[in-house]
């Protein structure tokens, strides 16, 4: 079985399983870039992503840090990345019960 891509977004921020990432680029502003951006729902998220392979993150943004881009979609300068979901939204190691 192939390995799973690495968890990286198109600025090569790095995600890890957990803990906190910060953008590097980060900038105040409605619009997209300078950032790390979120959706309510992977299956939202997935219309963002042009990858052949999609893995989606739950994570954890400050409310305060959110800037609003759109209906679908925020962006922060920092997150913590609390475990790795389906395209349901389910944590992985429960989606993989399920099945089972």
């Amino acid at each position: 079985m192939p390995s799973a891509p690495a968890l990286t977004s198109r600025t090569a921020t790095q995600t890890p399983g957990g803990g906190t990432v910060t953008a590097p680029d980060w900038r105040d502003t409605r619009e997209c870039g300078q950032g790390l951006h979120f959706s309510p729902h992977p299956l939202i998220a997935a219309t963002y992503l042009d990858a052949p392979v999609k893995r989606y993150l739950a994570c954890r943004v400050a409310l305060a840090d959110a800037v609003v881009l759109d209906a679908s979609k925020i962006k922060a300068r920092a997150c913590e990345v609390l475990h790795e979901v389906d395209a349901d939204g389910k944590p992985l190691a429960q989606a993989a019960e399920a099945t089972s």
